[in-house]
């Protein structure tokens, strides 16, 4: 069987896949060097590898780039899906160098002589990457049942994650610590310069515009379940009232290393793409961990809660109202072919667009 690596088409229809991961600020912070027909690297992409990829590292949020590295998480689990609807087995090193070059993130590898057809389970999550998206608005109201919360906690386990349901008061907890934090950083203007940077001066295709911020709540609501891309909520936004009992989970590792953010992810993303076959959507309050990543301070639980996990993310989980707008992704991501001399960047095939376009609608490789 042809290695999905060996021709730039096929090549590209798995890095789509991989692109369509969740990222912080949408800011896609990773780079694909194809080393061989049958290896591919994933890597943090701090500066890009020439002057038309901006650097994706958030200094100022996420100083200690554990965000990012979630990000690539997530990616790598995509990457993953994709490969295995080819038929191939892989193998996935997470951190294969990390005294020598810490900006590799994993080294995925084709098992040559083994050929096995996807499972059920992962032909499904593959099928659910184009329709999963941050869903910013207000939820319909229906609880998500208990059944599909335990398995989307099950999912994460799969990746030596926690992912815990919270109870209602350490949803109000949680809302409120968000609130004040956001208040906090808001108020840093490195902190605001760099998010206004990514939500409304990235490059097409890059960070979050405007019609991913959602709607504003109504005046006088005390700690919404949504963040504030526009710090003030005076951008002309639709007023929508949300849920006053948001159905909240929180992702953790049982350390704190940036082995555990990649399993993060990936925790995340399998998670995510569970609750999409569903007909779950997501959305997520980060504020907290973002204050105390800034601020160079470990990141807690807020009261006294009973988990000694390090909390990764929390996600607000419901059934979407209605449709709300995709955020765009890059459309000529930044990848590396190795096997040349010297190396050579990888533009998508001219026909590209239209294909990988047709491939994300129907949800499977073509052929």
């Amino acid at each position: 069987m042809l290695s999905p690596f060996a021709d730039d088409r096929t090549l590209f229809r798995i890095i789509r896949a991989a692109q369509q991961a969740p990222s912080v600020y949408n800011t896609q912070p990773w780079s694909f060097w194809v080393r061989s027909d049958d290896r591919i690297e994933l890597r943090a992409n701090r500066g890009g590898a020439d002057e038309h990829h901006a650097d994706r590292w958030l200094e100022v949020t996420d100083p200690g780039a554990r965000e990012l590295a979630i990000s690539c998480g997530a990616a790598l689990f995509n990457l993953r899906m994709a490969i295995r609807v080819t038929g191939h087995e892989l193998a996935a090193w997470l951190l294969p160098d990390p005294d020598g070059d810490p900006t590799l993130l994993a080294s995925v590898e084709i098992v040559t002589g083994r050929v096995r057809p996807p499972t059920a389970d992962e032909q499904e999550l593959y099928d659910a990457i184009p329709r999963r998206h941050t869903y910013r608005w207000p939820f319909n109201g229906h609880r998500v049942p208990a059944n599909i919360l335990t398995e989307l906690v099950g999912t994460a386990a799969k990746e030596r994650c926690w992912l815990r349901v919270l109870f209602p008061f350490q949803v109000t907890r949680w809302l409120h610590a968000a609130g004040q934090a956001e208040r906090e950083l808001t108020g840093d203007r490195h902190y605001v310069a760099e998010l206004r940077q990514w939500t409304s001066g990235a490059e097409p295709g890059l960070g979050v515009p405007k019609a991913a911020y959602g709607p504003q709540p109504p005046p006088m609501s005390v700690n919404p379940p949504v963040r504030d891309f526009g710090f003030d909520w005076g951008d002309g936004r639709p007023v929508e009232r949300f849920e006053s009992h948001p159905q909240m989970l929180a992702l953790a590792t049982d350390e704190d290393r940036p082995l555990d953010w990649l399993r993060a992810g990936q925790a995340l993303q399998r998670a995510l793409l569970t609750a999409t076959r569903y007909g779950v959507a997501a959305s997520f309050l980060t504020q907290p961990l973002e204050l105390a990543d800034h601020k160079h301070e470990p990141r807690r639980w807020p009261g006294a809660w009973p988990f000694h996990e390090t909390p990764q993310m929390l996600i607000r989980v419901g059934y979407p109202a209605g449709p709300a707008p995709v955020t765009p992704r890059e459309y000529s991501p930044d990848v590396l072919d190795m096997r040349s001399h010297p190396p050579r960047h990888i533009r998508p095939p001219a026909a590209g667009r239209e294909l990988s376009s047709s491939w994300l609608q129907r949800g499977r490789l073509p052929g």
